[in-house]
């Protein structure tokens, strides 16, 4: 049917009655809305009653999701619902800052142009505008809240700022250099009343800068309704015929699309609800002996993986002064700010509500400190190893406990010094800021806080060093303003102490095996190594086992077993000196005595006196026997040689006396090789000079030279 539209603003007398369309009758009702259908008999469009049933197109009936998806139920504000709407919902609240009649807020505009329908933020007077819209969404399993937007901003010179907020965070804010469309979806949120708030403000913007806001899905709202079996979330499950995502328990964990939870093996833990695909491992240093934990038991021991290098801290922690064993204040700031303080422990966590300090939570970046108020933030207590209080304010800077080598600094960061010392992190559930933006756009810094990834954290590096006892930490790094701790993410301190020190174990002390008793054992006494340095005050984890490894308290034990004694290898014989014709022969152990007299039933012969005619060769005057006969056999050796060699001499003399006598002598080589002849020793060497002979002149001469 056409009506005119009101308030009538045209002369309807003149106006031609064919320019007005005519009805149209019996025309088909418009399609419901996804997840709904019309009933037949109320002609309205409906949902499905039962509980976890969604509504099938094809089917054309109501049917229910299988085990590991859910039928979730949304609520649809899109183009259709704005095109039968003429204002907006009355659960719906709209603010401006120059509200009118003609312009009092958001409110759903149809676009004749495009034929489009959509909610548009109030256009105001110009520069300074701004108006809101409020919403309250009832979510009763988690959800997300998904929206189509359009910034419109006739001029280049435009500055605005769009922002939506959730629960009085800003979760995102569009000014002229981001997108002016788009599409936004909200992390999950969970089950309870969430206010959504759009908001626009036009700063210095031209009176027509508006936002358009094209559709609003809230998923997993009460009212909403379900067209689509949805698969279940990592860390929760869903049974059968279920509209909901219901989520693990702490010490538990599932992947997606499943039906069902898992506890946590042995190893790893889980102290949040919903916890998907995996639960963490235990940080170093700590052990859940279980399934299903919940936390990681902290023993106040280290063991250095692989190794037999054992640390224990429960002396320190005698040491400390405060409530629950724990230690500060650290002062962080500057000598002359004592309002930024640290305080640690290391065995067991604190709860800040029996502490005189971290008695406060922590606020907002977003909140002025010297402007809040106590009595408006509920009173939240803090369950650390670590905290910073400063004034009223103070948060976690170590929940969880984790143990390592200390590794080198400087030169060498990436070296272990195993036995030197070791590190604690208490790491923080919070998450540091790497980067804070520069600025005051509340925004800007919710994102960094959304999207940081390192954790707070409290470092203390352990030195070894026996001489100071106890010894006490000392704080390493300063911050010059509070909220450069942000940027910093850690505080750092260094403590040296005997307790720094390897637990003392059988490697740090040499071994000495004493003789075999009458029980038939021989017993090691353990003396100190020269260089160890270790802590005989500490005591192993319970889950090891420090039989094999541990020191005797009287540095004694048993060691080996002893032998069964030979006459061969255990048993010297030593004869005395001969008198008056005699002397005695004794069987004595040979020391130190490594066997077992007792178990072998091996006595030692009685002692022997002997005449001294009957003395036998002792093992001595054998050995002096084989000397001499080596030595004799040397001798006709080298002898040998000499025989050998001055033969062959005479015999190359010989030779040359042939060759003179067949006058074959003539040359000056021949004499001199006979000349060199005559000059060596019996062995071959030379023993005088050489002379140069000549050649004789005639026969006559060479035969008288002969």
């Amino acid at each position: 049917m056409y009506e005119l539209k009101q308030p009538v603003i045209c002369d309807v007398e003149k106006t031609d009655p064919s320019a007005i369309p005519k009805d149209k009758l019996d025309l088909p009702c418009p399609e419901c809305p996804p997840g709904l259908y019309r009933d037949d008999k109320t002609n309205q469009c409906t949902r499905c009653a039962g509980k976890g049933q969604l509504y099938d197109k094809i089917e054309k009936k109501c049917t229910s999701c299988q085990a590991g998806s859910a039928a979730i139920k949304h609520l649809r504000y899109d183009q259709n619902y704005f095109a039968d709407a003429s204002a907006i919902p009355s659960d719906w609240f709209t603010v401006c800052g120059s509200c009118t009649d003609e312009n009092a807020g958001w409110s759903i505009i149809h676009n004749p142009d495009t034929l489009e329908s959509y909610l548009q933020s109030a256009i105001g007077e110009g520069s300074g505008e701004w108006a809101s819209l409020t919403i309250s969404a009832n979510l009763y399993t988690q959800g997300r809240v998904t929206f189509e937007y359009e910034v419109v901003q006739a001029q280049e010179d435009d500055d605005s700022l769009f922002s939506f907020i959730v629960n009085y965070n800003t979760m995102v804010s569009i000014d002229r250099s981001k997108n002016s469309t788009g599409t936004f979806t909200t992390p999950y949120l969970g089950p309870g009343n969430h206010s959504l708030i759009w908001s626009f403000d036009k700063y210095g913007s031209h009176d027509d800068a508006h936002v358009n806001i094209k559709s609003i899905i809230i998923e997993g709202e009460v009212n909403g309704a379900a067209d689509k079996c949805q698969g279940c979330l990592a860390g929760f499950y869903c049974e059968e015929a279920t509209d909901a995502f219901k989520p693990c328990l702490p010490g538990q964990f599932s992947p997606s699309d499943s039906n069902e939870c898992f506890k946590c093996p042995a190893g790893t833990f889980n102290d949040r609800y919903a916890r998907g695909n995996a639960c963490p491992k235990c940080p170093e240093g700590t052990h859940s002996d279980g399934e299903g934990s919940t936390d990681c038991e902290n023993d106040c021991n280290y063991a250095v993986p692989g190794t037999h290098i054992y640390y224990d801290l429960h002396a320190l922690e005698a040491s400390a002064r405060l409530e629950y064993n724990t230690f500060g204040p650290f002062q962080l700031n500057k000598a002359n700010d004592t309002s930024t303080k640290l305080y640690f422990s290391l065995c067991n966590r604190f709860n800040t509500t029996g502490t005189s300090f971290c008695r406060t939570s922590r606020i907002g970046l977003d909140q002025q400190v010297d402007e809040y108020d106590l009595e408006q933030e509920e009173y939240q207590t803090i369950e650390s190893h670590a905290c910073i209080e400063r004034d009223i304010l103070s948060f976690d800077m170590g929940h969880y406990i984790s143990y390592g080598i200390r590794k080198k600094e400087d030169d060498q960061p990436d070296v272990e010094m195993r036995g030197e010392g070791f590190q604690v992190q208490l790491i923080s559930k919070e998450m540091c800021i790497i980067n804070l933006p520069d600025g005051d756009n509340v925004a800007d810094v919710r994102d960094a806080i959304n999207t940081a990834q390192t954790p707070f954290r409290t470092v203390i590096d352990f030195e070894c060093n026996p001489e100071v006892g106890r010894g006490q930490p000392v704080l390493t790094t300063r911050q010059s303003s509070f909220m450069k701790l942000y940027s910093g993410c850690e505080a750092r301190l260094k403590w040296e102490s005997i307790s720094a020190c390897p637990i003392c174990t059988i490697y740090d002390y040499e071994q000495v095996l004493g003789e075999c008793k009458e029980d038939g054992y021989r017993y090691a006494t353990y003396y100190p190594k020269s260089k160890s340095r270790c802590n005989p005050y500490g005591t192993l984890p319970h889950y090891i086992d420090g039989t094999d490894i541990l020191v005797p308290a009287n540095h004694t034990s048993r060691a080996t077993k002893c032998p069964i004694c030979t006459m061969h290898d255990d048993v010297e014989v030593v004869n005395t000196k001969c008198v008056d014709g005699t002397y005695t022969k004794r069987w004595i152990w040979k020391y130190p005595k490594n066997c077992s007299e007792a178990l072998s039933g091996f006595t030692l012969p009685e002692p022997q006196n002997l005449p001294c005619e009957e003395v036998d060769i002792s093992r001595m005057t054998a050995i002096t026997l084989v000397t001499l006969a080596v030595m004799v056999f040397s001798i006709m050796c080298i002898g040998y040689v000499v025989l050998y060699r001055r033969h062959q001499r005479l015999y190359r003399n010989y030779q040359i006396l042939q060759a003179t006598d067949s006058k074959e002598l003539d040359s000056e080589e021949d004499f001199e090789q006979l000349e060199d002849s005559d000059g060596e020793d019996d062995l071959g060497f030379d023993q005088k000079k050489k002379k140069k002979i000549a050649p004789p002149s005639s026969d006559d001469e060479q035969e008288t030279r002969v």
